[in-house]
């Protein structure tokens, strides 16, 4: 392998990392939120318009961030996309 291939290939590689890691905190963000909106469920049911502001507080802040985490993932991903394109350019051109 070239020094080029060995540079596409840990591009690659990283790229897949960053992903993964991505993916393992949106899933995390994701079960938070699932937490947050049964608890606030629950404190409503029990306690209905006395219930406090908080737990609706957390449900959107999870929200933005799952957002956050939809966009980036959205964003490595077209990236991983165009980098597998440039190579199988470069592989039909050989």
């Amino acid at each position: 392998m070239s020094l080029d291939h060995r540079q596409v290939a840990e591009e690659i590689a990283a790229a897949r990392h960053s992903i993964d890691t991505t993916l393992v905190m949106l899933r995390g963000k994701m079960n938070e939120l699932k937490t947050n909106l049964e608890n606030t469920v629950n404190e409503l049911e029990s306690t209905g318009a006395l219930s406090s502001a908080a737990g609706l507080g957390s449900v959107q802040e999870a929200g933005f961030q799952i957002d956050r985490l939809v966009h980036r993932l959205e964003i490595q991903r077209q990236h991983l996309e165009q980098a597998l394109a440039h190579i199988r350019i470069v592989q039909t051109t050989r």
